[in-house]
């Protein structure tokens, strides 16, 4: 008697037995328990999750204008350590916490889902708004902030916004992974949830110039060096969502982006920006020595000022050192 051969379909229901109880872990939005509340540096959700927050006040006067900033993917709020006291020594106050799955986040380093981002981002902005009542509030994101921050905007049209700073906003399409990526990291994700990827050896990605800056990322204990494969899947869904939806249209908005960025690639910014032109508050500096990391680069002081010239007045002319978009 010949051996039965194993058909297609008893193959999948031996994977689908083999693979039951597996599946990407997304911790989400729990229900509602408390009023959320800003208060001795941590953000209380509505559903009772303390995200910490830094704050970097003017010394010496009333913040002219306020900045929520958004940090990127396996990053935290210092991401804008470099930058902030540059920014309230021009008046300018900034609040940024530690999104969900990140840093000092309880559930790091599962992924938060992208309902949840957005949420916590409505709800931060607000808290902020009302401790500094009349102040102009621009809304930053960097990187994954970046797409934070543009799902926000676009799920939250009453929020009190008054402009939108995008640092290399992480936008990846679909069709900006090579197949068969997307495909392997959703059978990864389901299969082996746990399982992480850090980057690949010999893989020549610079996230900044700055050596210095480099090595205090790798020394530091929250700054995450690799991702576990349902935390990359919902990254992946999370930048393709914002690559989807319409700049605004209502507001100013600044893009910045550094020519030698190796991680957010120029074919994913260049539809963001085609599309904001139609906006006529819109504006772009395109930096020909600019890294990923604009804040951290060896040059970042440039990229500090820009931000300051653009929040203290939006539609104002930007330095002359800078350059405009291709």
């Amino acid at each position: 008697m010949s051996r039965p051969s194993l058909s297609v379909a008893s193959f999948l229901a031996l994977a689908c037995l083999f693979l039951a109880g597996c599946g990407a872990t997304v911790t989400g939005l729990g229900p509602v328990v408390r009023a959320p509340a800003a208060e001795d540096h941590r953000f209380h959700a509505a559903d009772g999750t303390v995200l910490p927050f830094d704050l970097w006040m003017p010394e010496r006067a009333a913040s002219s204008a306020v900045i929520v900033a958004l940090h990127g993917f396996n990053d935290y709020a210092r991401a804008f350590a470099p930058a902030a006291p540059f920014w309230a020594s021009r008046g300018i106050a900034t609040y940024a916490y530690d999104q969900r799955g990140f840093g000092h986040s309880a559930t790091r380093p599962l992924w938060p889902g992208r309902d949840a981002l957005v949420d916590d981002a409505a709800t931060f902005i607000r808290l902020v708004h009302a401790r500094h009542p009349g102040r102009p509030l621009f809304l930053m994101g960097e990187s994954m902030g970046g797409a934070v921050a543009l799902l926000t905007l676009a799920a939250h049209r009453d929020l009190p916004v008054d402009g939108l700073i995008l640092l290399a906003p992480a936008l990846w399409r679909a069709e900006d992974i090579p197949f068969p990526g997307t495909l392997l990291l959703d059978l990864a994700a389901f299969a082996m949830p746990w399982n992480t990827l850090s980057a690949l050896p010999g893989m020549k990605i610079r996230a900044t110039d700055n050596r210095e800056a480099l090595a205090e990322m790798q020394a530091d204990p929250l700054m995450g060096k690799d991702a576990r494969f349902d935390t990359l899947q919902g990254l992946v869904s999370l930048m393709a969502r914002a690559a989807s939806v319409e700049p605004p249209m209502a507001l100013p908005v600044l893009l910045l982006y550094g020519l030698n960025d190796d991680i957010v690639p120029f074919r994913a910014i260049v539809p963001l920006a085609e599309r904001a032109r139609a906006n006529p508050r819109f504006r772009e500096i395109w930096y020909d020595h600019g890294y990923h990391l604009l804040l951290r680069d060896r040059a970042g002081a440039r990229v500090w000022r820009d931000v300051a010239t653009f929040v203290v007045n939006p539609d104002g002319p930007l330095p002359i050192s800078t350059r405009n978009g291709p």
